[in-house]
């Protein structure tokens, strides 16, 4: 209600029709661009969505500890939100391949200091830093190649971000089952590969240019 009573009324400049922006589809790197949000979204989601479980099954905080770096890596999630959205403006290209290799770092770290308390403090830090800046980083990438039709766009990445958390957190739950807590990583480390491998093959086929003037947009 609240929405519908304040939210101003803006002008559609032009009337786009379902056809006209259904034509997006039909880019490769439109396609290109959702993988890499499905693969960012599986990538956080599949840590995320356990990471209470691994913080007491393999480090052994207790609950108390458990809610405080919960908080903490909400809060520093907060600020990796500005800090990636000022390295976009700077370096988009640089800051989209980095920023699934920053992924992979945190979590091979996380398997192999797992059981470290002190260490593990520090990597939820880390880890919280990078979480949400995929949005940024995933929405950004997507809305370049679809700028003709923004309302679409922004309604498939919603449609892919929720595919992307659902694998993420369907194939972390089979490996807690099937391999153990400890190994729920490894999850992690493939989509991180995956999305990277999408950013790649997107700028290796479409180019440099395209992909470096892609608006940042604010969460």
């Amino acid at each position: 209600m609240g929405i519908l009573l304040l939210m101003p009324s803006i002008p559609t400049q032009k009337k786009m029709s379902i056809k006209s922006q259904l034509k997006i589809l039909k880019q490769g790197s439109v396609w290109l661009s959702l993988s890499t949000v499905v693969f960012v979204f599986a990538t956080m989601f599949s840590g995320y969505s356990f990471i209470a479980e691994y913080l007491e099954g393999v480090t052994h905080m207790n609950g108390t500890w458990v809610s405080a770096m919960l908080m903490a890596f909400g809060i520093f999630g907060f600020f990796g939100n500005f800090l990636f959205s000022a390295w976009l403006q700077k370096n988009a290209i640089r800051t989209r391949i980095i920023y699934p290799l920053l992924y992979i770092g945190i979590y091979v770290l996380v398997y192999l200091l797992g059981g470290s308390f002190s260490a593990m403090v520090l990597l939820t830090l880390l880890w919280g830093l990078l979480h949400s800046a995929g949005l940024v980083i995933s929405q950004s990438w997507l809305m370049r190649d679809a700028s003709e039709a923004p309302e679409f766009a922004n309604s498939l990445y919603i449609s892919f971000s929720n595919l992307g958390i659902t694998l993420g957190a369907s194939l972390a739950g089979w490996v807690i089952a099937s391999l153990g807590t400890h190994n729920l990583v490894w999850s992690r480390i493939i989509f991180a590969a995956l999305a990277l491998l999408s950013i790649v093959a997107k700028l290796s086929l479409y180019g440099k240019g395209q992909a470096s003037s892609a608006p940042v947009l604010a969460h």
